[in-house]
């Protein structure tokens, strides 16, 4: 395994990008509208209402995010098994592509908030599919019910068996929803000091894990 996989991997990293998740949802509720452009459960939720509604303007506008946060998945496969940059590790260039992202989202004024989280989702599609497990547990960056999911169902393994292996995954996963909850705080006090540009933030911190993946 080269040094970028375990880097990628590792437990440090994941804690730098999950605060970046945390930091973004809370970034797209308090400054862009109050949606959480992370994940797109609510976006579905909106877009079959407003469908039902007969408000297909409503409805395109919800679809275009989930599209975006679908092609943003597209993108990383693409770059992992089609074509990347040579002298760069997959996963360093699609964190690249999302720091861009996250740089043009922090020169949108509030007027523009809709395309703005469009972007935001396209950003965190490249983010969910370019990390997808911590050491050798499953793990995203970018939400939490999944998460919540895995913490409980290995708590209770590791009470029920007694097993160091589930000990051990609630214990990593369980640290990573704090760290997101952390980063969820931060984000919601740093979108309040800074506005549109507290975005920076979590563009920082993207750059960060490129260059700790050299």
């Amino acid at each position: 395994m080269s040094k970028t996989e375990q880097v990628s991997n590792s437990f440090a990293l994941y804690v730098v990008l999950t605060v970046a998740g945390g930091f973004l949802d809370a970034y797209s509720y308090v400054v862009r509208g109050g949606v959480f452009a992370n994940t797109q459960t609510g976006n579905v939720v909106q877009c079959g209402m407003a469908l039902m509604n007969g408000d297909l303007f409503s409805c395109f506008r919800y679809l275009f995010s989930i599209l975006t946060f679908t092609l943003g998945i597209f993108l990383v496969v693409y770059v992992r098994d089609i074509r990347h940059i040579q002298g760069l590790h997959w996963r360093q260039e699609t964190v690249l592509i999302e720091a861009a992202i996250l740089l043009i989202v922090a020169f949108l004024p509030e007027a523009h908030n809709t395309i703005a989280n469009t972007l935001i989702a396209f950003a965190c599609g490249i983010q969910l599919q370019t990390f997808r497990k911590v050491g050798e547990y499953t793990f995203t960056t970018t939400m939490a019910t999944g998460n919540l999911r895995s913490f409980a169902y290995a708590l209770v393994y590791s009470l029920n068996t007694g097993e160091e292996y589930y000990a051990k995954r609630a214990t990593l996963v369980g640290s990573l929803l704090l760290v997101f909850m952390l980063g969820a705080g931060l984000g919601g006090i740093f979108s309040r000091m800074m506005g549109v540009q507290a975005v920076m933030i979590p563009c920082a911190l993207l750059v960060i894990s490129i260059v700790a993946m050299r």
